[in-house]
């Protein structure tokens, strides 16, 4: 137990109660495709609390003993979160045993033909922890190594000597398919939520997003959405709640990777896909040569594992990298960006579930577009009062239009100057599949525009739903013609 507390005390903790501070921008964080990390704790590696200069402190160094570069994009678990709280994470249950590695090599997982060897060495400050990546294959070189191997945690338990040198073989396998399924033997462990969290601000994230089909396919929506509504910023959240985490995804609306961690797992627990935390150090930096690379304080980093069939537990990052942070506002409306995702209604989002298999037929588009065509030439007599097209339900159905198409056009697919509402539902539709809700949105705005309708909450839905999927609509580049 002693050995578990000080390797925690040695991690990140964003739950840590403190005056938020914003850091200094830390070596890895200035490159717009590296992944964003480093946190805003002094994350010191002396055994009792923290590391004591986030800017040079090294903790590992880890070299090739094949020659071959080590991955830029490496990941090195110290750690492992299973037991959810509302702003802190235990690592749950563990069934320990210690194991010689130096007599014996622990092997964890068969080996690979792809398989890279590496030496790893560890700084005085953090020799009390034991690094290795994700799907690792084998660990050797160290005297007292307490092992859990289904859960694959690892640490050293000789409190009078430490080994500071050990060797790890693993291989980078790709990314399982989008569509398998978690292993389900560790849902009873892996999808418990925190008893102290208010889940109903979750629950309004999973209806506007709706993710679906397998573990990553869900994993990669949710985390789509965490970084447009949220952006990254090495601090503390802040706002209403008295939980970071809520307010990360519901108040000031910024944070670190360990909030997109935390929220992406909670998330993905409530679509019923097990799944942990993860701490530890990600990407480093090239130490001279490319088969050497060190890791410091400014690498310190928190992710998502899914536990897989045949595979272990496999990573999974939420956090945006430089280039793909949620922009705070929208340029054309100057809407805060996540401020319209707003809780749709639980009998419309059924509805729409039920028209899809008709919504998807080209036929009830043809005839939805004919009768959007004919309803400005209804009867041109006097009309009453309620059936004018009033300002105050016009200026709202635009601003909605105007969010939808903005995101449209960052996505690549801006609206002609010269297209009609209706040019420009075909020209998506050609695209790829034009998402349900969009094409509902547009007939939303059509129906008040020409229609003489009420905006009212039904088609203000309508269209908060058709922002939310132009905002997770991947459009498919168009290509020339020849």
């Amino acid at each position: 137990a002693a050995g578990i507390q000080q390797g925690l005390a040695s991690l990140p903790r964003p739950w840590r109660k403190q005056t938020p501070v914003v850091l200094p921008e830390l070596p890895g964080n200035t490159a717009s495709t590296k992944r964003r990390v480093g946190l805003p704790d002094e994350f010191r590696f002396d055994g009792e609390g923290d590391l004591a200069d986030p800017e040079t402190q090294l903790a590992a160094t880890l070299r090739s003993l094949d020659g071959k570069p080590v991955p830029t994009d490496l990941y090195l678990r110290s750690a492992a979160f299973a037991l959810a709280e509302a702003d802190q994470w235990q690592p749950g249950p563990q069934r320990m045993r210690e194991v010689d590695s130096v007599a014996t090599p622990l092997v964890v997982r068969r080996r690979s033909e792809g398989e890279i060897r590496f030496e790893v060495e560890l700084e005085p400050a953090s020799r009390y922890l034991v690094f290795v990546p994700p799907e690792v294959s084998s660990v050797s070189g160290i005297r007292r190594l307490d092992v859990d191997a289904a859960r694959e945690c690892y640490r050293q338990s000789g409190a009078d000597q430490r080994d500071r040198r050990y060797e790890i073989a693993f291989a980078q396998w790709p990314q399982p398919a989008l569509d398998s399924a978690a292993d389900p033997a560790w849902r009873s462990e892996l999808c418990q939520l925190p008893a102290d969290l208010a889940l109903p601000p979750f629950q309004r994230l999973l209806e506007l997003w709706r993710p679906h089909g397998g573990a990553f396919a869900m994993a990669q929506q949710i985390a789509h959405g965490l970084q447009r509504r949220c952006t990254y910023e090495r601090k503390q959240p802040t706002g209403p709640y008295a939980s970071a985490l809520l307010n990360f995804i519901d108040g000031e609306r910024s944070g670190f990777c360990m909030h997109y961690a935390a929220a992406t797992a909670i998330l993905l627990r409530m679509s019923g896909v097990p799944c942990r935390i993860a701490i530890g150090l990600h990407g480093g930096d090239e130490a001279g040569d490319p088969s050497v690379r060190g890791f410091g304080a400014q690498h310190s980093h928190a992710w998502v594992e899914i536990p897989m069939p045949g595979r272990g537990f496999v990573a999974f990052d939420p956090t945006p990298t430089g280039s793909s942070s949620g922009a705070p506002e929208d340029p054309f409306t100057g809407v805060v960006k996540g401020d319209e995702e707003r809780r749709i209604s639980p009998l419309l989002a059924d509805l729409l579930r039920r028209l899809a298999p008709y919504l998807r037929s080209p036929w009830t588009w043809l005839a939805l577009l004919a009768l959007l065509a004919v309803a400005p030439w209804r009867s041109r007599g006097p009309r009453s009062a309620a059936s004018e097209v009033r300002a105050a339900d016009l200026r709202p159905a635009r601003r909605w239009l105007a969010r939808i198409e903005a995101e449209l056009a960052r996505q690549g697919a801006p609206r002609p100057a010269t297209a009609t509402l209706e040019a420009y539902a075909v020209q998506l539709a050609q695209r790829s599949h034009l998402p349900d809700a969009i094409a509902l949105s547009f007939a939303a705005y059509q129906d008040v525009r020409f229609g003489g309708r009420a905006f009212d909450q039904e088609r203000e839905a309508r269209m908060e739903r058709g922002l939310a999927a132009a905002q997770q609509w991947m459009v498919p580049t168009q290509t020339s013609s020849q």
